[in-house]
Parts: C-alpha cells; sequence; structure tokens
C-alpha cells in the first residue's frame, strides 16, 4: 500500500465541484486466512481533508478502496495531513498515510493607470474600471472612498471585502469632472487584496483625468 497519497490543486474558497478534489487508494488483505479488521483515522484533526471509510474489515485476498477528498484552508496554500491505519497485521499493526494537496489563490488583474476624458465644465462622467480576478481561487478586495476635490477630481464608493470568483470581472465606476482643459491632477486607487491572493498587498492604479 503506498505511504503517500497526493490530491489534486483546488481552489481556496470557492463554491461548486472546483472547491474539492479526490483520489483513492486501495487497501489489501493479502492474508490466506482470516480478516483484517481495524480502524482509518487522523493521527491530527483535519478540517481539509475527509474519507469515506474509518473501519477495515477485508476478507482473505480481498481489498478496500479509500477515497480521500480535499477542501484547501484558507490560512495556507500547503496542506498536509497523516492518515494512521491500525489494524490486526501482526506486521504492521500500524501504517501511516501522508495526504497532501496545494489551494490555489486569486489573482488580481488591475491596469497600473486609468484615463477618463470628459468634457471640460461639463458634468462628471463616469467610466467603468474593470478588475479580474485570474487565479483559481477566490479573490477578495477593498478600495477606498475617494471624493472629488480640486486636487483630486475623482469619485469612486468604496468596498470592503468584496468577493470575485475565479474568471470574473468586477466593475467599479469611477466619476471624473474636468474643469480644465488638458491633464488633471493624477490620484492613486489601492486596490487592497486579502488572504493568500496575489499579488501580495494588491495594487495601485493611478487615476488620469484629461479635460477636453
Amino acid at each position: 500500500m503506498q505511504r503517500a497519497v497526493v490530491l489534486p490543486a483546488a481552489g481556496i474558497g470557492i463554491s461548486g465541484p472546483d472547491s474539492t478534489t479526490t483520489r483513492t487508494f486501495v487497501i489489501r488483505n493479502l492474508g490466506k486466512s482470516g480478516n483484517l479488521t481495524g480502524t482509518i483515522s487522523f493521527a491530527l484533526p483535519s478540517s481539509s481533508f475527509t474519507i469515506s471509510q474509518s473501519a477495515l474489515d477485508i476478507p482473505p485476498r480481498g481489498s478496500m478502496t479509500e477515497m480521500v477528498t480535499f477542501t484547501p484552508g484558507t490560512a495556507t496554500t500547503i496542506n498536509a495531513a497523516t492518515l494512521v491505519i491500525s489494524s490486526n497485521d501482526q506486521r504492521n499493526p500500524m501504517f501511516n498515510v501522508t495526504l497532501s494537496g496545494r489551494g490555489l489563490t486569486g489573482r488580481l488583474v488591475a491596469p497600473a493607470s486609468f484615463v477618463i476624458r470628459a468634457l471640460t465644465g461639463g458634468p462628471m462622467l463616469i467610466a467603468n474600471l474593470n478588475i479580474r480576478n485570474a487565479g483559481r481561487g477566490l479573490l477578495t478586495i477593498t478600495w477606498p472612498t475617494l471624493t472629488a476635490s480640486p486636487t483630486s477630481p475623482y469619485s469612486v464608493t468604496g468596498g470592503t471585502n468584496v468577493d470575485i470568483q475565479p474568471g470574473a470581472t468586477l466593475t467599479i465606476p469611477i466619476g471624473f469632472t474636468a474643469t480644465t482643459k488638458g491633464r488633471a491632477p493624477t490620484a492613486p486607487l489601492l486596490i487592497s487584496v486579502s488572504g493568500l491572493s496575489t499579488p501580495i498587498g494588491g495594487r495601485t492604479v493611478t487615476l488620469r483625468g484629461i479635460g477636453d
């Protein structure tokens, strides 16, 4: 029987079929007489792995298939646990199987700068800044509220701990009022990332307004 089982990677924090992965391994009774009996348990409690069966009762020359399900935790991308198979096998009364699986994070994709053009002296123009999750795990972001002023003529409604599923795009409306022709003062908009997602700390988008 194998001593290590590596589970396929799965996305952290998501729901649906891609949130868990499974793998099986076989336990065999190689004896010619007498059932192989015992228990299967975790050496330490694990929230990332579950097993389909916790009891052994295998006839001579028979086998049992154990299924392991992996759901990645939110504290680390590397998950591990140890299964302990205790049985009436006199040679190997205790047999350890190491389980491991990798959690996949979200990945923020945002432009380095965002240009907005508006008619000078006209009403506030609203443009959409698109934020995308290019990772396979959940992406959670936060951004601040910006209030327009002569030195920073941008208006943004802040968001706190907003979730973006893998492959999805979030739109953040950016308001810009052009009071003079040409380039307006720029302003930074920090898109912060929570948890294990990348890039660590998030990304700053420079808002650049132009009056036409």
